[in-house]
Order: C-alpha cells, then sequence, then structure tokens
C-alpha cells in the first residue's frame, strides 16, 4: 500500500475534494460514478466502516459498494445525502453529511475521514455515523 502523501492538501482543495466524494455516493449515473471512482479510487485504496467494522480494499470493490449503498439508499428509499462541510489538515479531508427522507427531515449524519496518496487518490476512508 503506498504511504499517504506527504504534501498538505490546502483549504482550497477541501471542497473539490468533497464534492468529487459526495458525487461519487450520491449520484445515481453509473457513468459518472465510475468516472469518479477512477478519479478518486486505487487498486491500493481501503474502506472502513465504523460500527458494522466492514473494510473494502482496492477500487472494484468500494464502487460496488458505493454502487449497492446508492440503489438501496438513494434509488430505492428515497434517501438524500447532503454535504454539510470540508476542512482540510495536512494529506487528509474530513467531511461532514446528513440525510434526510423523503419528506427532508433528518435521519442520520455521517463523518468521513479520507486520507488522500500522493498521487490524489484516497488513500484510505474511515466511515463513522455521527
Amino acid at each position: 500500500m503506498p504511504s499517504p502523501s506527504t504534501t498538505s492538501i490546502t483549504i482550497a482543495d477541501a471542497p473539490s475534494i468533497a464534492r468529487d466524494y459526495m458525487e461519487l455516493w450520491t449520484t445515481t449515473n453509473p457513468t459518472l460514478r465510475s468516472s469518479l471512482a477512477t478519479k478518486l479510487l486505487s487498486e491500493h485504496t481501503t474502506q472502513f466502516a465504523a460500527e458494522d467494522n466492514l473494510v473494502f480494499h482496492g477500487a472494484e470493490a468500494i464502487e460496488a459498494t458505493i454502487t449497492k449503498v446508492n440503489t438501496e439508499n438513494i434509488q430505492q428509499a428515497g434517501f438524500d445525502f447532503v454535504f454539510d462541510s470540508a476542512v482540510a489538515n495536512q494529506n487528509s479531508v474530513q467531511i461532514e453529511w446528513t440525510i434526510l427522507n423523503g419528506e427532508g427531515a433528518r435521519v442520520g449524519a455521517g463523518r468521513d475521514f479520507l486520507l488522500m496518496a500522493a498521487d490524489g487518490t484516497i488513500d484510505s476512508f474511515y466511515m463513522f455515523k455521527r
């Protein structure tokens, strides 16, 4: 696994990374999702999801997981995952988001920590409910 970048991500980079990351999870367009997965993920990316202790390795497995979550929660259940904020710190970005039901009521929220690789892809990311 490549080591995370020693180059700091600027505060100006965080919104762009967060926008692409959120779009990766929320788009219902499979072509756009694959394009964003290619841009953000690599064969070395690892996803860690808290509470369930789920771990996924590599772009292919992670994209399949994202597609499943999108289909079940956005396309079928009608939830809306809304970006709240992004903050950069060294080689990482913290992203906070909220889940709204079909009536617009808040039904959940999360915080994801992305550790970026030197090539601009996500080295690993950690997902937490908040």
